[in-house]
């Protein structure tokens, strides 16, 4: 297999890994010009994950901060002798 191209260093790990692990490989030729700095496009996208990674969490944040409200909610009805699970038709 041939790999060549203009490529991060992370990006030129990744092909050869991937390409050495194909069935029927026996060798890997690589030709890279490895980039001094990463491209714009990979460090937008990186920010983009990283901002969605972040705003996953704070959800995740308020939905624990929601379910506990809702378990107190259910256990303070418990105790006024209330059905916790809604009306009956």
């Amino acid at each position: 297999v041939y790999l060549m191209g203009a490529v991060t260093k992370r990006e030129a790990d990744r092909a050869v890994k991937s390409a050495s692990k194909a069935k029927g490989v026996k060798k890997v030729v690589k030709l890279f010009n490895y980039l001094k700095t990463r491209p714009a496009a990979e460090i937008e996208r990186d920010r983009q994950r990283e901002l969605a990674a972040q705003k996953k969490a704070e959800l995740q944040k308020q939905q624990a901060i929601l379910d506990a409200k809702k378990t107190k909610l259910k256990q303070d009805l418990k105790a006024l002798g209330g059905n916790t699970e809604g009306t009956s038709f």
